[in-house]
């Protein structure tokens, strides 16, 4: 479902590129959880500082940021597809919806119930 989120980096890519995106579908494959930085490096068999610094090159941002906006983009396109708020939280690592709300609210502008009504097509 969230395949359109790897990475445009060629399928046969070696060093940190495909380090990248082995972290990126990592992060894809575990939307609906809360991981953890370090839960990455160790899947990936690298350490923390090293994740970090591929990060920083590939996605010009961190690693969190990053899976968040994977998060958000998730949601978006569940509440699109008319799935409820409190679904779609759960569906995309967040156990507390008020939490998830606050979150879509910081990194959209609007809350999940007013960017529905502005982006769903009825």
């Amino acid at each position: 479902e969230c395949a359109k989120y790897e990475t445009n980096i060629e399928p046969n890519t070696t060093g940190n590129a495909a380090i990248f995106t082995e972290a990126v579908n990592f992060m894809i494959n575990n939307i609906n959880e809360p991981i953890k930085a370090a839960q990455i490096a160790e899947a990936l068999h690298i350490s923390l500082s090293q994740l970090k610094r591929i990060f920083n090159k590939y996605a010009l941002m961190g690693i969190h940021q990053y899976f968040l906006d994977l998060k958000i983009s998730y949601a978006k396109e569940l509440l699109i597809q008319g799935e409820s708020v409190c679904n779609t939280a759960l569906s995309v690592g967040f156990y507390n919806q008020n939490n998830f709300s606050a979150t879509f609210k910081k990194a959209t502008g609007l809350s999940p119930s007013k960017w529905i009504k502005e982006n769903r097509e009825d």
